[in-house]
């Protein structure tokens, strides 16, 4: 069996546990925040580090600080983690999607400028599984026509993830269908028996992975599994799947 994530333990973990629970800080600007936050900046020789909890949220920190106003241009690959978009969306963006390399993965460096135009004001390059973007094309193109550069280290989503299912329809219906159900509170199951069903037992099969919360292990790999369906052509039946990390989850308030 391959490991999915192979933690390093370097001995300390139990005792700086031990220690922000007697404090009393388990989240926000703590302790061990601040100890990261200065290891960083002093690692990376940069004037400051703000720790989030998710790289969705930093996504809409860099999108924030980049000062994207709507009608703005963001320059991103066609292959990516749909928070990758949101962040600049959330803003007023649009999005210019730039086709990827068929060897990497990675955003086609030779395609991005043909892309820009007056309008733009950011290029988000991926990393996809680990390879490297070639940065120093963008970084030229970047300095050429003035843009900000976002450098997204990866499309995979933080566990504990939701997963929404899109069945039926044409593919881009079952897509729609898959963000639908990705937005449905966690916990709330299908109507129909059947999918109510199939929901619990996929969230059963996707925790039994053992991934768990950040990918360290556990038994929590996954919130939810919300289905959608709709009928369909009998020759053909398109699913789509859409995962988001633990900040899907929202809550509704009735006045």
């Amino acid at each position: 069996m391959i490991d999915f994530n192979r933690p390093a333990i370097v001995g300390n973990e139990l005792k700086y546990i031990q220690d922000a629970v007697a404090q009393g800080m388990l989240c926000g600007d703590g302790k061990y925040t601040k100890l990261c936050s200065e290891w960083m900046k002093k690692r990376f020789d940069v004037n400051q580090v703000f720790l989030t909890t998710s790289c969705t949220h930093a996504l809409e920190m860099a999108a924030f600080l980049c000062d994207i106003q709507p009608g703005d241009e963001v320059i991103m690959p066609s292959y990516t983690f749909v928070s990758t978009a949101d962040a600049f969306v959330l803003r007023g963006a649009k999005i210019v999607f730039v086709d990827i390399r068929p060897d990497t993965m990675n955003i086609d460096e030779n395609l991005i400028e043909q892309a820009i135009t007056d309008k733009t004001r950011a290029i988000v390059p991926v990393h996809y599984a680990g390879v490297g973007c070639e940065m120093n094309k963008i970084m030229e193109l970047a300095k050429k026509y003035n843009l900000k550069v976002v450098e997204d280290a990866g499309p995979n989503p933080c566990p504990p993830i939701v997963v929404g299912v899109g069945i039926g329809g044409t593919f881009d219906k079952a897509a729609l269908l898959a963000k639908k159900a990705l937005m449905r509170n966690t916990n709330v199951r299908n109507a129909d028996p059947f999918y109510a069903q199939l929901e619990e037992e996929m969230l059963e099969k996707i925790n039994a992975l053992g991934i768990g919360p950040q990918g360290v292990g556990g038994k929590t790999t996954a919130l939810a599994v919300n289905i959608e369906k709709m009928p369909t052509h009998i020759a053909g039946l398109p699913i789509a799947v859409n995962i988001n990390c633990h900040v899907t989850r929202h809550k509704s308030v009735e006045l």
